[in-house]
């Protein structure tokens, strides 16, 4: 979320103290799973033409939800 910032020509990693004064004070675990829940909802709420929404929703045609497939040496 708050990656590295770009500062005239070199980008430049954000450190620790940087990190809290932007989420001021609060939990950093919490505030990253607010924002996580923040962007599912968004992706959710995303029309259906948009690539990164049929990435989301994409499944594999023969594959059931959840499964993994069977593959053996000798298949």
């Amino acid at each position: 979320m708050f990656g590295s910032i770009r500062c005239k020509e070199e980008w430049i990693i954000r450190n620790n103290s940087e990190l809290q004064k932007l989420i001021q004070g609060e939990d950093i675990v919490k505030y990253t799973k607010t924002q996580r829940i923040k962007l599912c909802g968004h992706l959710s709420r995303m029309e259906g033409i948009k690539l990164v929404k049929q990435i989301t929703d994409w499944n594999p045609v023969g594959l059931r939800t959840n499964a993994r497939t069977k593959i053996r040496w000798r298949d």
